[in-house]
């Protein structure tokens, strides 16, 4: 298998079988790993061969970008703020005594399109989970339960892909939010939300590391990652300190510092130390696209000399240019730049390229997920590079790097600075590492062990594929094809037999009366009977609640079905709640477990 360029590892077990429970199935994923291990090539491959309706999101706009989707906050219109579980922004009704009457209706307006969209979509892939904050997750499961009317459902009914490594960068959670929010969540991360908690999806992490080859690196790395670095990895890292070292002309080094002023600081003196005449390259912006989501400056301040790093994966017949790939800029013209890397011989000649700003809408004619562009920036892929933030560095790899962490404020600042190099020998630190420095949050450590064995990940694949073999044999039973709904209850027995089960008796025993039903009655008296389900059922309940309703009929009771529908809060335009439609209305009785079957097999 290969994707631009990059060779898929067939032998991957992980990520294979992460693509295939994606796929196949709508089990919803947590896939993480150490760094280097494939978790972007994962989201590149899903993203081509996924057939399913599907959005990307990231927490910020460069990761979005580099994600090939769309921010969470401009997907479902979130404006900043904190959403904690009770507020009334979030609710679907008002009280009757409340003089605010703010509904999640009032806070969030979606156009028809939207809420088609909404309700279309299959799958959400989120990238760069372990920066998003707890309440913000409940948002996104509270707003997809509401409108897509599937409120019993985590993410109403959405499979979830969440991608990332928590051991990296936390969400950035101020002392005064968070002690709101403390009084809901056991932390800020995303996986102590109430909706991720519901939704309990599978967790898988990939194993095998491709950035770096040395096992001696690769044990220390972990061992950092997990907070138990020993005296002799600090010795050994430390061994690489060297405050005065300055980096040969032919070498690439780039500084990795914790602060954006640090980082601001060397580049602009090292622009200023070459004597070279400046160039300034402005940028284009066409539509929508916000500077601070852009991938380089508007403004492109360049000389002859000058250190860069590409910030785009360019694919030609003759280079394979990756973002984070670092060179030397050796001629400027007009509209080409011209670059020499250590990983060809000949300067590579750089044009200007386009990023797009996404917008995902839903397609009537289609019938799917279209993305909308909605803005472009037209630059060179190319950004000063000197130096550059640890957090701007999450994602990217390096050969030779100058770490300066000796500021580190943050859990995993230092794992990702150390992760990004891909060897030992490639590191130069300006300040010593310490134990204090490597920061690592005991509640993620705490998390971290909820990743399941490969037999278990086989399992649940397999789970995952019966129940959606199952489904579409259901399907086929409510549309009267008996020979299809035979063959895929079938495929769904080579992954799990479900025949002893009392429920499954009872729901196929059900399906196949119904379609017994189906083909000896005509269609019109098969319409006209679900009319009348309909009209009895509404007519029951509303003849229940409310007593001076006239021509009321006093001489028949409420069956205890009757009685149910009403404390349902039956409605009417839900299929779920209608007899006619949800044949699991049946097996269960009416309430939740009726209609969270009915979603589940719809």
């Amino acid at each position: 298998m290969e994707l631009e360029g990059l060779k898929l590892d067939e032998n991957n077990q992980e990520f294979l079988s992460a693509i295939e429970l994606v796929s196949d199935t709508k089990r919803s994923l947590f896939l993480t790993g150490k760094a280097g291990t494939g978790k972007t090539t994962f989201l590149k491959y899903l993203k081509k061969i996924s057939p399913k309706n599907t959005a990307i999101l990231a927490p910020t706009g460069i990761a979005a970008v580099n994600a090939g989707g769309q921010t969470i906050h401009s997907f479902f219109h979130i404006r900043p703020s904190l959403y904690p579980p009770t507020d009334i922004r979030l609710r679907t009704k008002a009280l009757k005594n409340d003089e605010d009457r703010t509904t999640i209706y009032d806070t969030f307006k979606y156009s028809k399109e939207k809420i088609k969209m909404l309700c279309k979509l299959e799958t959400l892939i989120i990238d760069e989970i372990s920066m998003v904050q707890c309440d913000l997750l409940d948002v996104v499961d509270r707003l997809l339960r509401v409108y897509r009317k599937r409120r019993s459902e985590p993410f109403g009914g959405v499979q979830m892909v969440l991608i990332g490594d928590v051991f990296q960068l936390p969400p950035v959670t101020k002392d005064e939010d968070w002690n709101i929010l403390s009084r809901f969540y056991e932390t800020p991360y995303f996986f102590s939300s109430k909706a991720y908690k519901s939704m309990n999806p599978v967790h898988i992490q990939l194993e095998k590391i491709y950035r770096q080859s040395d096992d001696q690196f690769i044990q220390i790395l972990n061992r950092v990652r997990l907070n138990k670095a020993t005296n002799r990895d600090i010795d050994i890292l430390n061994q690489r300190y060297d405050p005065w070292f300055e980096p040969a002309d032919d070498k690439d080094y780039i500084t990795l510092g914790t602060h954006n002023i640090q980082v601001d600081s060397v580049n602009k003196d090292e622009l200023n130390n070459l004597e070279a005449k400046s160039e300034i390259y402005r940028g284009l912006v066409s539509g929508k696209f916000k500077e601070k989501d852009m991938p380089t400056k508007l403004e492109l301040e360049l000389k002859v000399g000058a250190q860069v790093m590409f910030v785009k994966n360019i694919y030609r017949s003759r280079e394979r240019l990756y973002n984070g790939m670092i060179g030397k800029i050796t001629k400027l013209e007009d509209d080409k730049i011209f670059v020499k890397t250590k990983e060809y011989d000949h300067p590579i000649m750089v044009e200007k390229v386009v990023w797009e700003n996404i917008r995902y809408t839903w397609n009537n004619k289609r019938n799917q997920v279209d993305e909308e562009v909605i803005g472009t920036f037209t630059q060179f892929p190319l950004k000063l590079a000197w130096a550059i933030t640890v957090h701007k560095s999450q994602g990217l790899t390096f050969d030779r790097i100058i770490a300066d962490l000796g500021s580190s404020f943050t859990f995993g600042q230092v794992y990702v600075a150390l992760s990004r190099c891909t060897t030992l020998e490639g590191i130069v630190f300006k300040s010593k590492i310490s134990q204090n420095e490597i920061k690592v949050d005991q509640r993620v450590l705490s998390y971290s062990q909820k990743k399941l064995p490969l037999n278990q990940i086989k399992s649940e694949l397999n789970s995952g594929k019966a129940d959606s073999y199952y489904y579409k044999s259901l399907e086929h039973l409510k549309k009267g094809e008996f020979e299809q709904a035979i063959d895929e209850f079938y495929n769904a027995r080579k992954f799990r037999d479900d025949l002893d089960e009392d429920k499954f008796k009872r729901a196929l025993k059900i399906f196949s009366q119904r379609y017994l039903e189906n083909k000896f009655n005509k269609e019109s008296t098969k319409e006209q009977n679900q009319e009348t389900d309909k009209y009895i059922i509404q007519h029951k309940v509303r003849d229940k609640n409310n007593d001076n309703l006239e021509n009321q009929d006093q001489d028949v009771p409420l069956s205890n079905d009757d009685l149910a529908f009403a404390d349902w809060n039956y409605d009417h335009s839900n299929p779920a709640h209608n007899p006619s439609e949800n044949p699991w209305i049946d097996v269960f009785g009416p309430g939740e477990e009726a209609e969270s079957a009915y979603w589940n097999t719809n």
